[in-house]
Formats: C-alpha cells, structure tokens, sequence
C-alpha cells in the first residue's frame, strides 16, 4: 500500500494538532489523553488499519 505524501503530511499534521488539544477539548470528542497521546506518537508509517483495507 502506497499513501500519497500529501495524506501522510495531512496524517502528521493531525496528529500534531491532537497533542495540542486540552483535556476538555479531548472529552468533546469522546478520546482519552492517554488514546491522544499514544495517537500522537504514531509514525506517518503508521497508518490507521482501515486506510489499509483500502
């Protein structure tokens, strides 16, 4: 499975704008800090399974 380096640039910004939420913004929408965290340390490899079903 090849991505686009744009939906890999897209994937990182993501998950560089989780880290920065507050707890409360987190609770709005329904992940834990601890699931925000571990999302956040995720590579740009390291892709959601759906995206590999694709």
């Amino acid at each position: 499975m090849r991505l686009a380096l744009s939906t890999r640039l897209a994937l990182w910004k993501s998950r560089r704008a989780l880290a920065k939420l507050d707890d409360r913004a987190l609770e709005d929408v329904g992940i834990s800090r601890v699931d925000a965290d571990r999302e956040a340390q995720l590579t740009v490899w390291d892709v959601p399974a759906a995206w590999k079903r694709c």
